[in-house]
């Protein structure tokens, strides 16, 4: 188990949504109780984030990572989000 998990330009490169929800459920998976996610990528950020939310993170945060990681420009803007597993093996039921 980690106390850390990030992912950077890289969830989006997955073809379907079902492969990038499985990749969010494969990181959550290898998080230990109290861990954090950190996701940077450049599009495909709101359905990781609802994703996230239906495996029951807490302290979902996610802003716009700023001009030093736009992608060829503004238009390609990268957006950074971070989560939390819950330290309370009750919150994780719901995962599965």
């Amino acid at each position: 188990m980690r106390s850390l998990v990030t992912a950077s330009l890289a969830i989006h490169n997955i073809p379907s949504a079902a492969g990038r929800a499985k990749a969010i459920d494969e990181a959550w998976r290898v998080l230990k109780l109290g861990g954090r996610l950190l996701v940077l990528d450049i599009s495909k950020t709101r359905e990781y984030e609802r994703r996230l939310v239906e495996i029951g993170t807490t302290g979902l945060s996610a802003s716009d990572a700023g001009w030093r990681v736009w992608w060829s420009g503004p238009w390609m803007a990268s957006r950074t989000m971070t989560a939390t597993k819950p330290d309370s093996l009750k919150l994780l039921v719901t995962i599965h």
